[in-house]
């Protein structure tokens, strides 16, 4: 994706304009002076320090400055597999524009670079980097970046020391482990014996998961469908998920994915550019194991280009990710978007339903397919007559059920609570807690999973729960009230 900041700006302008008295610029300084300012409380919003760097970069002007505040802001939001990603971009960047980089000014220059290898390289050695990445592709990285800044500056300066240092040191020492485990292997004459120690863990775990990385990229590539990288795609972004993420009220700490990869992921899914949209959902995927809504895309573009078996692959993988990892719908990323989205949580209850065979009269009334919705006013008036020509009470509950799923849908929250209000008169006066506990376990599993205290009294809510607990316990373990 960021690969577009290589391109000139403009046919009349390759590097655009000097934006350093910019309101846009200054904005982004600003918020980095919260995290490198005595004056400020250091919670710097990298998302933000991203997205406009990135915009800048890519409409506005070529800017070194802008350039490393973009490339240091995606270590600070991705860490080192963001980093890693994108450092090679951040060398063509300067590489491609070299002289014609703003600012003009020598001294700018030497400034912002300075600041750069100061801070990143405490950083790193703070995180013991050695351990957590490719050495050699950094170390090769690091030694291309001091040319290219030697390059635009003139000079023999040796930028980056301590980390060429350190990371030739690792090398070094792999080398000697290394010769040193194959004498002992021939000795034991044991030459299929792979060793791994507590001192080689680490980089054999980052090793694994660049080889994986290059190895999906590259059966994508080929085949942007082919199913070993969609396989290896959540391999990556699974592996390390052991538990639930730490949350408080259903908040977790975590981030979600780029605004700007979501909207350009929408963009091309809307345009009917399958191919490219495919490849970028599965990216965002591998690098965020709790973005739920990519698996609901890459599942329906697979089935919009008739790649059946493969979006049944994605399917079943996803549903029994769900079902290991449950409570996982019910939680929020740190900005309160949730992991899944209304419409990735009905298709998800909806496969999880089939699988637990739901009855007839369900199949029935399941005929109309929420995720196709386009026009809401022609489907809601489409129920509403099937309701009013319907004689069979239960066929006219569920029917009420579907308006409900609807409006939750599409965020409808006061048509949805008034639905619900007539749902539960009914549950009340036709005693179907007792009669048709099934039935009712749809509607306040619905409720209890769309619903916080906000909307819905708290005391009402912990009632449904208490009901639900008796009636259909599974469901009510998959749910968090909040």
């Amino acid at each position: 994706m960021y690969n577009s900041i290589l391109n000139p700006i403009d046919d009349k302008s390759i590097v655009g304009e000097d934006f350093k008295y910019n309101d846009s610029f200054l904005l982004i300084e600003q918020e980095i002076d919260k995290t490198h300012s005595a004056y400020f409380d250091g919670n710097t919003d990298w998302e933000l320090v991203l997205n406009n760097s990135y915009e800048l970069l890519n409409t506005k002007s070529k800017d070194l400055k802008i350039a490393t505040w973009w490339i240091y802001s995606i270590w600070k939001k991705d860490s080192f597999l963001g980093l890693e990603k994108n450092l090679t971009i951040y060398i063509n960047f300067i590489r491609s524009f070299n002289d014609n980089l703003y600012p003009k000014s020598l001294k700018a220059k030497i400034n912002t670079i300075t600041w750069f290898e100061e801070t990143i390289t405490n950083e790193l050695i703070n995180q013991n980097f050695q351990d957590r990445v490719n050495i050699i592709d950094f170390l090769n990285s690091f030694q291309e970046l001091c040319t290219v800044y030697n390059n635009i500056l003139n000079n023999d300066e040796k930028y980056f020391k301590k980390i060429i240092k350190i990371l030739s040191d690792k090398i070094s020492i792999d080398e000697q482990t290394r010769v040193e485990t194959q004498k002992k292997e021939e000795l034991l004459k044991d030459d299929s014996l792979d060793i791994i120690s507590e001192d080689t863990v680490s980089s054999s775990l980052s090793l694994l998961k660049k080889t994986a990385t290059s190895l999906s990229s590259f059966y994508r590539q080929r085949d942007f469908t082919d199913i070993k990288a969609i396989k290896i795609t959540r391999f990556l972004s699974w592996f390390e998920v052991d538990e639930l993420p730490i949350n408080e009220n259903g908040i977790t700490p975590l981030n979600p994915p780029s605004i700007l990869e979501l909207d350009e992921l929408k963009q091309l899914y809307n345009e009917k550019k399958y191919k490219e949209a495919l490849i970028l959902c599965e990216e965002i995927i591998e690098m965020c194991p709790f973005w739920l809504d990519g698996h609901y895309y890459s599942f329906k573009i697979l089935e919009l280009i008739d790649k059946s078996y493969i979006s049944k692959e994605v399917q079943n993988q996803f549903i029994s990710y769900i079902k290991t990892n449950k409570g996982l719908l019910n939680l929020y990323f740190q900005d309160k978007t949730p992991f899944a989205s209304a419409k990735t949580k009905s298709w998800i209850k909806k496969e999880l339903e089939t699988n637990d065979n739901k009855n007839e009269t369900d199949e029935k009334n399941d005929e109309i397919d929420i995720d196709e919705i386009t026009n809401l006013k022609e489907i809601m008036k489409k129920i509403e007559e099937k309701y009013s020509k319907s004689t069979n009470e239960k066929d006219k509950f569920l029917l009420r059920i579907k308006h409900l799923e609807i409006a939750i849908n599409f965020n409808k929250d006061d048509i949805s609570l008034a639905l619900f209000d007539e749902l539960d008169k009914n549950i009340k006066k036709y005693n179907l807690v007792e009669w048709n506990p099934q039935i009712v376990s749809k509607v306040y599993s619905l409720v209890l999973s769309s619903f916080t205290s906000i909307q819905i009294k708290r005391e009402k809510l912990e009632k449904m729960y208490s009901i639900l607990c008796k009636i259909d316990i599974d469901k009510a373990l998959e749910i968090n009230i909040n």
